[in-house]
């Protein structure tokens, strides 16, 4: 938001910079983030993915013991993980993966 005196020249500042705004779904993201939704959201994800990679980690070790290592922290999504085992090492370009 802008102080109302300010509103005729960001708003044409903003249709000179960008004709094709999606006015809707901002609107729709403005009540999302306003009503605190957002935050609520971000909450859940952080718990689930959370779950998720203590599961992974756990399978990890469960499987591989000592021989895999987790680097870095434990925040996000992502697992960074290096074998101490020369056949996983070796086997592993040959695996199919699937994203």
């Amino acid at each position: 938001m802008v102080p109302r005196r300010l509103t005729p020249a960001f708003t044409r500042a903003k249709w000179l910079a960008d004709r094709h705004t999606p006015v809707l779904e901002q609107a729709a993201l403005s009540d999302f983030i306003s009503d605190g939704s957002l935050e609520r959201h971000i909450r859940r994800m952080r718990r689930i993915y959370g779950l998720r990679r203590e599961a992974l980690v756990e399978a990890l070790h469960r499987h591989f013991g000592a021989r895999a290592q987790i680097l870095g922290d434990a925040a996000g999504m992502h697992v960074m993980v290096r074998f101490d085992d020369e056949q996983i090492r070796e086997r592993a370009p040959a695996m199919e993966w699937n994203s």
